[in-house]
């Protein structure tokens, strides 16, 4: 049973831009030969964290435009087995991979899970999939910054699809596209800030934490309070829900005016990009704000992302269709492989790091590395996405849709 709902080639468009984000922001550090202070020339300050927001917008985004069908057609149980399984199939088999082939792959990481008690709690906690739901750490680091990095992402999504089928029923009662404009401005304008004014009453709670059980955290960055600002589902939760409240709107966009869609087409594109832009530049200009510092590791730039996504969604612009070009398609098609294979790509290369001032020669070098990685990347990616990835998850589906629908 195919998720009624058209694919939308601008939405797979900018989900590889949100990879490329992601991506660039740890090769600029993973491949980069370049000696301090020079190396932070080629970094883009804050692009992973950027890049991220807009997976999680994008997250709510899609999930909402594409499943809230058979929660309206389908009896509640029926249509949460089945988005259970769907996105199941769609996440946890190139997910385990990457956990079998990170401890396989990785020198004394196998012979750690035999031997360390508390590894294998860690690695089951990644098996899981649970491991951003509380402040993991292992060796006095959050589980972002240790074995498994990146896949602390996946985790949080999962949490977001627990909570989906409430947030439909909440949504659901915003029966008109005013209603559901009002409340996408109101909830964002909200976060803004309450996140802010929460993460400053955790910090003395995050202590109390600490100390209570014995955590040693390996520096701030891994702190609980980074952990609860970054990588915890509980504070990018609202990003996920925004991006589900910017597709209800959508959704409900068709009742307005031909002359309104059309403004809407003209103007809103080139808007929300100055307005993404804005909130981008917000954190140079008050470098001392604690509520921007708190902003920008999750929710800053998510209204937006929110606003460019409901923008997009509509072929009528450039922005849509530059978006929807085929490269660009090709790219969000494969960008959960990117994703979770681009740690393994920099041990394919051979890289000195910290070794040399910027020059033309060490430049050279910088960008061939990327290009080598970039490459390397896409045909590892394609490979695992066209051998693993999408059989596993026609399998997985037909199983549960049997599951879900054979006694209908």
């Amino acid at each position: 049973m195919s998720p009624p709902f058209n694919f939308i080639r601008s939405l797979g468009g900018i989900r590889a831009v949100a990879a490329v984000l992601v991506v660039y922001f740890h090769f600029s550090y993973w491949l980069s030969p370049f000696a301090p202070p020079g190396a932070d020339l080629f970094r883009l300050a804050n692009a992973a964290s950027y890049g991220m927001t807009l997976f999680f917008v994008l997250s709510g985004f899609v999930i909402h435009l594409t499943y809230s069908k058979w929660f309206e057609r389908l009896a509640a149980p029926r249509a949460v087995l089945l988005f259970a399984t769907a996105r199941f199939a769609r996440l946890y088999p190139l997910y385990l991979s990457f956990l079998v082939v990170w401890v396989v792959s990785h020198h004394g990481y196998l012979l750690r899970f035999l031997n360390d008690p508390e590894f294998r709690v860690f690695t089951l906690v990644h098996l899981l999939a649970l491991q951003s739901w509380f402040p993991l750490m292992l060796d006095g680091k959050l589980s972002y910054n240790s074995v498994f990095n990146v896949s602390w992402s996946v985790s949080t999504e999962m949490f977001f699809y627990l909570v989906y089928p409430a947030c439909f029923v909440a949504l659901r009662k915003l029966s008109s596209a005013k209603q559901s404009a009002l409340a996408t401005l109101v909830f964002a304008m909200t976060m803004l800030f309450l996140l802010p004014l929460c993460a400053r009453g955790f910090v003395p709670i995050g202590h109390q934490i600490e100390r209570y059980w014995g955590m040693h955290p390996d520096g701030a960055a891994n702190g609980v309070w980074e952990w609860l600002v970054y990588e915890s589902p509980y504070f990018r939760l609202p990003e996920f829900l925004l991006g589900a409240l910017a597709a209800h709107s959508y959704l409900q966009s068709n009742a307005v005016r031909p002359e309104v869609q059309s403004d809407l087409a003209r103007y809103l594109p080139s808007t929300a990009l100055v307005l993404i832009v804005a909130l981008a530049l917000l954190p140079e200009a008050y470098p001392t704000s604690g509520a921007l510092k708190v902003l920008g590791r999750n929710f800053l730039l998510a209204p937006g992302f929110a606003l460019l996504l409901y923008a997009i969604a509509r072929p009528d612009n450039v922005i849509a269709r530059i978006l929807g070009s085929a490269g660009l398609v090709w790219l969000g098609e494969v960008s959960y492989s990117v994703y979770l294979l681009h740690p393994f790509i920099p041990r394919m290369i051979d890289v000195t790091y910290n070794a040399y001032p910027v020059t033309l020669a060490s430049t050279t070098l910088y960008l061939a590395n990327l290009a080598m990685g970039g490459f390397a990347l896409a045909a590892l990616s394609w490979g695992m996405y066209s051998l693993l990835e999408m059989p596993a998850r026609r399998v997985l589906r037909r199983v549960g849709e049997r599951a879900a629908l054979g006694g209908a």
